[in-house]
């Protein structure tokens, strides 16, 4: 272990954890962790590569609240650079606040790379060893090795169940960015439970669920679009072929009549709407 300023210019996050949110500085759980460190200083030690790259999440916040506070040194334990994967990936795991669904959703961006490192790893030590002749196809058939990420999910703990939903979810995520800013805090919060049930944390399932009933929403309103175009463009066109305004006055009253207050409204903005619009279209057909 050794001791760095918290202050210097090149440390930096890892990018196995540049995925992972960072608490806000304004948050409750960073403002404990700064009063407390304020207190005792930096008891526990932040994680490293030789190259200052913080590799685990909550070494970040620690080295954050370090560096606000202006800390003269800090622990630190160098992590080698060729599995900062895989230690990313223990330390993830360890965080027992976190649910499976959110452990699985943090943990399924750094699979693939851990395992390349872990394969990596296992060929350097064979190759130095008496398996010198071993190559890398023979490599991932060996006993012991995970073959892939589901494998080496279940190694620590996650189901691959969970890595398949959560590789839906990334997938979800990518195409919609609203919805990830809405979803992924339900998915990251701590249980909570009483009266603030409604901000429990939602599983990868929900979240799948959610965007596939937001896509049937999409659908159907579309659809409905569909049908008040044909509506409007068959009133505008019929409405003015009726000869006796008196006679089409009796039946738009006789079936106005039938409809609730909240459909009158309705109907009352929707004529606002194609009055104003074709106005405007009447204005810029006489420039």
């Amino acid at each position: 272990m050794t001791h760095i300023d918290p202050c210097h210019d090149g440390i930096r996050s890892h990018t196995c954890i540049k995925h992972i949110p960072q608490w806000p500085d304004n948050s409750a759980a960073m403002v404990a962790l700064r009063t407390e460190m304020q207190a005792n200083g930096c008891r526990v030690p932040v994680h490293m590569t030789p190259k200052q790259e913080i590799t685990d999440a909550d070494s970040r916040e620690r080295w954050r609240a370090a560096k606000a506070l202006q800390l003269g040194k800090i622990p630190v334990v160098i992590e080698e650079s060729e599995t900062a994967h895989i230690a990313s990936l223990q330390a993830l795991i360890m965080r027992r606040h976190l649910t499976k669904s959110a452990l699985a959703y943090l943990a399924y961006p750094i699979l693939k790379p851990a395992l390349e490192e872990a394969r990596a790893r296992r060929y350097g030590v064979l190759k130095n060893s008496e398996n010198a002749h071993i190559s890398r196809s023979e490599l991932n058939s060996l006993p012991g090795l995970p073959k892939n990420i589901e494998e080496l999910a279940e190694l620590f703990g996650v189901n691959r169940h969970y890595v398949f939903d959560a590789k839906k979810v990334h997938e979800i995520f990518a195409k919609d960015a609203a919805y990830k800013a809405q979803m992924e805090p339900r998915i990251l919060c701590e249980p909570i439970g009483g009266e603030h049930e409604q901000h429990r944390p939602v599983g990868l399932g929900a979240v799948i669920a959610g965007f596939e009933g937001k896509k049937q929403d999409r659908r159907v309103d579309h659809a409905q679009l569909e049908l008040f175009g044909r509506a409007v463009r068959t009133f505008c066109i019929r409405a003015p072929q009726i000869a006796d305004e008196a006679a089409a006055r009796r039946i738009v009253r006789d079936q106005l009549d039938k409809v609730t207050p909240e459909e009158l409204e309705n109907i009352q903005r929707t004529a606002a709407m194609i009055a104003s619009e074709a106005r405007a279209i009447s204005k810029g057909a006489g420039k």
